[in-house]
């Protein structure tokens, strides 16, 4: 495998995916005897804002530091924390396998009448983690997650289960931009929670929340609160899961005990949520059997190893037994030995004709090729390279026994010339403006007036026109597009990071029926008017919004409030 680079004495060998400002590697390194892979995780410090990149990075190896000296089973081990702020990096075991996400994913294609797993299966899975938290929360000193989800948590290819990346996301969550998916299995403390402050709840209840998260996710295939964007999240998790129909209620009630909203109403600890979980399989080596079997029923089990050769047994003495039993103990490959040797010959005998069939195949092939680019340089015609080549075939393999994922594309195909195709002229209609966004369903302001979302096609007449865009989560986007000849727009939005939580918070209000983006001096926050737990710096705020119709903003100054309450504003549009 062709190394990606070097750093810090690793060589890289694979690229295995991104989460907010690190980067993950398949790397080898000399410190870990050349010749076994880690999972090399990179803290990228160019993604964060430059205040905030070395108090990050100290963060990031604390956290690397504080899991290498736990003794945790069924935890990913850490094998090496950088010493050097300017180059943070955590290498740890890797893990081989599959996540939970995947599984689910796999479980969905081979039964897509099922939303998630079975509920045995996601119930014995569910259990073994808990074991693991038990052990980490039990450790000295205590070592907790806080960031528990499908991602982290991996099944082997013997149907173990394993999680990684204990304490690491929590350590920098919220610093940059990330998907709303990477907050949907965190308790309500937590997400508002600022990462610079740390975390002074219990982390315990935390991960107990997440587990019962996991569950519900096990059992449904999504996240138990869907929201699209981080207050929405925060207003919704502070309600009660409802029950999930055709679940046991065994597994309901875990749910509901495991993520509840209040920490202290929930599970006392991880070891009785094991308990809990375990249900009628409370031996480990159990669940483990249970695993496996379920896992070898959607089709994903490791290869039968080849069974070792059975030592040469002794030659038994004569018995006083009468003949017929002496017969019937006789030994089976005594008896069976004729007809072993048949089948011998007859495998080989049948081997030897496949050979000659392939290659006569083989053979019969190339001439149909050579006659075929005899024929097309007769003709002037281009050869069509490949053309006999039989389709590809889509196989989920698991190579050498390990639940391999799809790997990261490696790029454009380099056997076949690449042709471009001629360019689709776009359709334009006189005094139409032909709008799309991606993502779409974005308000579409033509003039000061609401037209509707996008994608959308608009007969505005001839002349220039104001455009301004406005969607959840992204920046606003204005411009001025003339549709005397029909104008034709595709745009893509861009999106605002996460507001990390300040300390304080806002509930917005406007008097009126539109929803127009909320700046916060004069920064755009990705929020729309009205919105709720709007996370800000306590102090002097300069708090307004953009109005399109106006073009321009509307904005008031208020003291914000330290604490968890948050501070009303009303503004006036």
């Amino acid at each position: 495998m062709k190394a990606l680079g070097s750093i810090a004495g690793y060589e890289l060998k694979k690229f295995l995916g991104t989460t907010g400002p690190t980067d993950t590697y398949q790397a080898r390194g000399a410190r870990v005897g050349g010749t076994r892979s880690v999972a090399f995780k990179l803290l990228c410090l160019d993604r964060l804002p430059a205040e905030m990149r070395a108090s990050a990075a100290a963060r990031f190896l604390a956290a690397g530091r504080r899991a290498a000296g736990a003794t945790v089973g069924g935890m990913a081990a850490i094998v090496e924390v950088s010493e050097d702020p300017a180059v943070p990096f955590v290498a740890s075991e890797l893990v081989p396998g599959i996540d939970l996400a995947y599984l689910v994913k796999l479980a969905r294609k081979r039964k897509p009448e099922a939303p998630g797993l079975e509920p045995s299966l996601a119930g014995a899975l569910t259990a073994q983690v808990a074991r693991i938290l038990t052990s980490a929360h039990e450790s000295s000193p205590p070592l907790h997650h806080l960031g528990l989800g499908p991602s982290n948590v991996r099944v082997t290819p013997t149907a173990g289960v394993m999680v990684v990346d204990f304490g690491l996301g929590a350590s920098l969550r919220g610093l940059s931009e990330r998907g709303i998916e990477g907050w949907y299995f965190l308790p309500p403390e937590l997400l508002t929670v600022d990462a610079a402050t740390g975390f002074d709840g219990s982390g315990e209840a935390a991960d107990l929340y997440s587990l019962g998260s996991l569950l519900c996710f096990l059992l449904t295939g999504q996240a138990p609160i869907q929201a699209g964007s981080l207050t929405q999240l925060v207003e919704r998790s502070w309600e009660p899961l409802p029950a999930i129909p055709g679940a046991p209620d065994k597994l309901n009630r875990a749910i509901r005990l495991l993520a509840h909203p209040e920490p202290r109403k929930r599970t006392a600890s991880a070891r009785e949520a094991a308990e809990m979980l375990s249900g009628d399989v409370a031996s480990p080596q159990e669940r483990h059997m249970h695993i496996a079997a379920a896992l070898r029923g959607l089709g994903i089990s490791e290869r039968p190893k080849k069974p070792a050769a059975a030592p040469k047994a002794e030659p038994a003495a004569p018995s006083p037994s009468p003949p017929a039993l002496a017969v019937r103990h006789t030994p089976k490959s005594a008896v069976r030995r004729p007809a072993r040797s048949w089948q011998r010959w007859r495998v080989v005998v049948f081997a030897a004709g496949l050979i000659a069939v392939v290659a006569g195949a083989w053979e019969g092939v190339s001439l149909v090729r050579k006659h075929a680019r005899q024929r097309a340089a007769r003709l002037g015609d281009v050869p069509i390279v490949g053309a006999l080549t039989p389709p590809p075939i889509l196989e989920v393999e698991i190579p050498g026994g390990e639940l391999a994922q799809p790997s990261v594309d490696s790029g454009p195909p380099t056997d076949r010339v690449y042709v471009p195709s001629p360019r689709r002229k776009l359709p334009r209609v006189p005094s139409h403006l032909d709008l799309d966004t991606i993502p779409s369903q974005a308000d579409v302001w033509v003039d000061g007036v609401l037209r509707g979302k996008s994608p959308v096609d608009l007969d505005l007449g001839p002349g220039g026109h104001r455009v301004v865009l406005v969607k959840q989560g992204y920046r606003f986007h204005k411009d001025v597009y003339d549709t005397t000849h029909g104008e034709y727009i595709r745009l893509q939005l861009r999106p605002i990071g996460l507001q990390p939580p300040g300390g304080a918070f806002l509930n917005l209000k406007c008097n009126g029926s539109n929803h127009y983006p909320i700046l916060v001096d004069d920064d755009e926050t990705g929020y729309l008017c009205p919105t709720a737990m709007l996370p800000v710096l306590p102090g002097r705020r300069k708090v307004g919004v953009f109005v399109p119709m106006r073009r321009a903003a509307v904005s008031t100054e208020v003291d914000v409030p330290k604490g968890p309450k948050p501070f009303p504003v009303t503004l006036q549009d």
